[in-house]
């Protein structure tokens, strides 16, 4: 079972995805442009979080993202997008 969340519409210098087991989380911007895939690390709570910076996205723009359990070595088949909002 999985957890995704987001922080930010409001903190726009990162976002930071959250999972209950190890992943590898591949990521890319507008459009999937700009792809790196980075793993998770593990946190104090048992999660394991990845931090995007998002700090050069402006309004509108996007984080384009899916990510693949680590154990089981397969991506989930889904493709997430995250809006970038204006903090007003």
């Amino acid at each position: 079972m999985s957890c995704l969340s987001s922080r930010s519409p409001s903190v726009r210098s990162r976002t930071t995805k959250t999972l209950r087991a190890p992943a590898s989380v591949r990521f890319g911007f507008n459009d999937w442009q700009d792809v790196v895939e980075l793993p998770t690390v593990p946190n104090s709570l048992g999660l394991h979080v990845l931090h995007i910076d998002t700090a050069r996205l402006s309004a509108r723009q996007r984080v384009d993202f899916t990510f693949r359990f680590t154990a089981r070595d397969r991506w989930i088949g889904v493709d997430y997008h995250i809006e970038v909002k204006s903090a007003g």
